[in-house]
């Protein structure tokens, strides 16, 4: 008992001391010979980092004494990074690795890996050799993933390798440019998942090895060498040109990948990045025609980081023309939000309409809907409606013909956001005379709609000032 007792004790000590020795730390940005970062640290760096193969930089170790990193001169050269098991890098800002120097120096990631800027990786080998990336943890890139490979091809050894064996979540774009290579495995080990948000674009586009090169054909350019296709799932929402779909075999289209995220990674991202790219999830775009012309519809379950919608219509369903390029999006929300646009100047025929939406760093993503418009014809009595008064402090006075045996609901259009507001129940209504009370309604510009039985008889531009 007491030797179980001994044992039980020293592996408390064990443990006490690898968890005191972890560290959370930081420290600036600058160029590096190689960064590692062992297990259950956290190391956060402000600013951007180049890694270079180059014995004069610095190498960085994450523990030492708890707070500050170990920083010494390699004297040797490297160029790559290392996240060990269980540890975190968190970059705030951009990384560049230029090269490294043999295939022994490759970069891994086991842990967790954070970048909030951009990441690009560069063949610039001067013996041939192999450049080789891994990532076995979880990687989140918040902006590009940039992946340019070697200009020539005299050895197949000539590569730029990008391995993926864990979860990757490329926030912007996926660029390859040159010979690169782009694999996967999967095992009982690992199972590799690979998001890009934004657009994937192989650059120059070739198939395979057997495209002619020679010594003066240096923009030659090998997408998938041997023939080997990457067979494991890969998930974008932004376009994807014919070469990197030729190769991403399994190529999954989607609006959004947040539902598809493992835990772990949602979890880093509401952790270290407040801002990332993920893109409004869209319940509907639809487009109906009324009396007036076509109400153009949508609803939002989530906004993060979206600036704008932009509305365009097109009779041939190839070119559009701008109707509206400034409703105003939330930005950033977790809840239902209702959009409506009535475009009164469609005329008869198919009619497409394409929703754009826009994030505030440029980026965007659309959808398409259809409808035939067949009538323009506008409703008699919307002339004998009066609306007053203009601007309106507390209430809005609707006199109409009567409506005791018809369905009659109003609500209101803010012109800075298309958000719609019900107004149906705050509405008192006494035969012909409707009086809606809007003293909880923001001061602004609005479109009110007169809606009967389903149908917008009138729309009218309305001022509401509190006084």
């Amino acid at each position: 008992m007491k030797n179980l007792n001994l044992l039980l004790s020293l592996v408390f000590i064990l443990l006490l001391n690898h968890f005191t020795f972890a560290s959370n730390i930081e420290m600036r940005g600058g160029r590096y010979n190689r960064i590692i970062v062992k297990p259950y640290d956290v190391l956060h760096i402000r600013g951007d980092v180049d890694i270079y193969a180059d014995d004069h930089l610095s190498t960085v170790y994450s523990n030492h004494n708890g707070q500050k990193p170990y920083i010494h001169r390699s004297g040797s050269d490297h160029g790559y990074i290392r996240v060990e098991s269980h540890g975190t890098l968190i970059i705030d800002g951009n990384i560049h690795i230029h090269n490294n120097d043999d295939d022994d120096d490759k970069s891994v990631v086991e842990g967790d890996l954070i970048v909030k800027g951009s990441m690009t990786i560069d063949y610039n080998m001067h013996d041939d050799d192999e450049m080789k990336f891994e990532n076995r943890g979880t990687m989140i890139v918040a902006q590009d993933l940039n992946l340019n490979g070697a200009r020539k091809l005299d050895d197949d050894d000539e590569l730029l390798q990008f391995y993926n064996y864990g979860e990757l979540l490329v926030s912007g774009d996926l660029h390859t440019n040159s010979h690169v290579q782009i694999k996967t495995s999967t095992s009982h080990h690992y199972h590799p998942r690979f998001f890009v948000v934004g657009d994937t674009r192989f650059e120059p586009q070739s198939n395979g090895w057997s495209h002619h090169h020679d010594d003066d054909d240096d923009g030659w350019s090998v997408i998938k060498p041997h023939g080997h296709h990457y067979t494991t799932p890969f998930t974008h929402i932004g376009s994807i040109n014919n070469a990197a779909a030729n190769f991403m075999t399994r190529s999954n289209h989607v609006d959004n990948v947040e539902p598809l995220l493992a835990p772990h990674t949602v979890q880093l991202i509401h952790n270290y990045i407040s801002s990332i790219n993920l893109p409004v999830e869209l319940t509907f775009f639809t487009a109906e025609v009324n009396n007036d012309g076509v109400v153009v519809k949508w609803e939002t379950a989530t906004e993060e980081n979206v600036d704008h919608f932009e509305l365009r219509r097109s009779y041939d369903g190839q070119h559009f023309e701008i109707i509206t390029d400034n409703i105003q999006a939330a930005g950033n929300s977790n809840t239902t939000l209702e959009y409506e646009f009535m475009d009164m100047d469609a005329y008869q025929g198919h009619i497409t309409y394409e929703l754009k939406e826009v994030d505030f760093d440029g980026k965007a993503e659309s959808w398409k809907s259809v409808v035939e418009l067949k009538s323009q014809n506008k409703i008699s009595e919307a002339a004998s409606i009066s609306i007053f008064p203009v601007p309106a402090d507390k209430e809005v006075n609707v006199i109409m013909p009567s409506s005791k045996e018809q369905s009659v609901d109003f609500n209101l259009i803010f012109v800075g956001t298309g958000q719609i507001i019900p107004l149906r129940n705050n509405t008192m209504h006494d035969g012909d005379h409707h009086v809606l009370n809007v003293q909880d309604i923001h001061d602004g510009q609005y479109i009110l709609n007169v809606i009967k039985n389903g149908h917008v008889i009138k729309r009218e531009h309305m001022i509401i000032h509190h006084s």
